[in-house]
């Protein structure tokens, strides 16, 4: 007895599911916080002030947001990899089952 198995594509996704709102609000605080506390540091005080604060407060934001997707980048590519390995054993568990079965008909 033949027995043959066709298994199509199982490119793993996956999806980041997050409260865009939530995440901009502790954005916009995490900035403030940063350029508070600059401000008030004696020793890069007079920086802050050549800059502005608006201007810094924007940098920390930009900075915030390349951290963040740099980390979702990272876990993303995680979970694709683990859900590669969770799909592979799955369809070798499928395929031995399939052939042990076969094999005793």
């Amino acid at each position: 007895m033949n027995v043959t198995i066709n298994i199509k594509n199982t490119e793993p996704k996956v999806n980041i599911v997050k409260d865009r709102e939530v995440e901009e609000k502790l954005i916009q605080e995490i900035a403030s916080k940063v350029v508070n506390d600059l401000s008030n540091n004696p020793e890069v005080s007079e920086k802050v002030k050549k800059i502005g604060k608006e201007k810094l407060r924007d940098i920390a934001i930009e900075a915030l947001r390349d951290s963040i997707k740099k980390s979702e980048e990272k876990q993303i590519e995680e979970a694709k990899e683990m859900s590669a390995e969770i799909s592979s054993a799955l369809i070798a568990g499928i395929v031995k089952t399939t052939i042990d079965f076969a094999n005793e008909l």
